[in-house]
Formats: structure tokens, sequence, C-alpha cells
């Protein structure tokens, strides 16, 4: 995409809801790889927060007829 093109509504939200795929993604595997059980709880609620806001987008994106 060029600098000087505006993104649609539509394709902020794909870039969000694929932003917010990739860090359920790197949230779960970080929360495996910690040691400190506080440490891996944390990841473990990003990770849950992060897939709670996909989920969101991609209903969004189904209502307006679009896939995810």
């Amino acid at each position: 995409m060029n600098i000087t093109e505006k993104m649609t509504d539509i394709q902020m939200l794909h870039d969000y809801e694929m932003s917010a795929s990739a860090a359920v993604a790197g949230y779960s595997l970080f929360a495996t790889e910690a040691h400190d059980d506080s440490v891996r709880h944390v990841f473990a609620q990003m990770a849950a927060a992060s897939l709670n806001s996909q989920k969101k987008v991609a209903e969004m994106l189904k209502k307006y007829g679009r896939q995810p």
C-alpha cells in the first residue's frame, strides 16, 4: 500500500484482526516458555484478552459480510 493511500474502515478492521491473532499466538508462546508462574499467568491473561478482542473484531467483520 502506498503511503498516500487511505485505508478503509474494513481494511483497518482486517489489519487489527490479524494483529490480534498474532498477539494471541505470541503471548501463548511466551506463556509456555516462562518459568515463573506469575509471569506465565500475566502472559496467559494477555493472550486471553487478545483472543477476546480478536473474536469481537472477527464477529464485526462477519456482520459486514467479510471473512476475518
